[in-house]
């Protein structure tokens, strides 16, 4: 298993996700600024069905999401990492990331993707990576573009439409 602290940043502190963060996570899903970016909110028992899931990766994957503080004054950021799913029944790691408004805006996230792209492929050495995003989402489309990612296509995931991006790891290195 991969020490959570490798997803840390220079701004911000990473640690694996876990129980004793479910309130966090309770009161970002039910805030409609950020969850107008994710499909809309989450009632308490599906941020804990989501939370035991996200716990059951770093258990069976050895890797997953963290949740992030501010390395400055230790307030909670937001979540972000790697997580393994099925994407039209394939299997992705998908580069994800969720953030409190207030830290908007200041690069944040393509710093949490960036560290989970060289996770990825430096320590998991894996082939290639996904990040995708609602169609609506422009400012996380503009994060997979400054990773260097490729638009792959456009697919409905939770009955809404998302755009996909991927990166491979030669394209990375390259």
């Amino acid at each position: 298993m991969l020490d959570p602290q490798v997803f840390s940043t220079k701004r911000l502190i990473a640690s694996a996700i876990s129980l004793e963060h479910a309130d966090l996570l309770v009161a970002m899903h039910q805030n409609p600024t950020v969850m107008a970016t994710l499909g809309g909110l989450q009632d308490r028992q599906r941020t804990l069905q989501g939370l035991h899931n996200q716990i059951a990766d770093w258990q069976q994957a050895g890797y997953g999401l963290c949740i992030f503080h501010d390395r400055a004054s230790g307030a909670f950021v937001g979540r972000g990492g790697l997580r393994l799913l099925q994407i039209d029944e394939q299997p992705e790691t998908e580069i994800g990331y969720a953030l409190l408004p207030e830290w908007w805006g200041q690069g944040l996230a393509t710093e949490i993707a960036s560290r989970a792209r060289t996770v990825a492929f430096e320590q998991l050495e894996l082939a290639s990576i996904v990040l995708f995003t609602m169609t609506t989402n422009l400012a996380s489309q503009r994060v997979a573009e400054k990773l260097g990612m490729r638009y792959e296509r456009h697919f409905e995931r939770a009955n809404l439409p998302h755009v996909l991006f991927r990166q491979t790891k030669a394209a990375w290195a390259g």
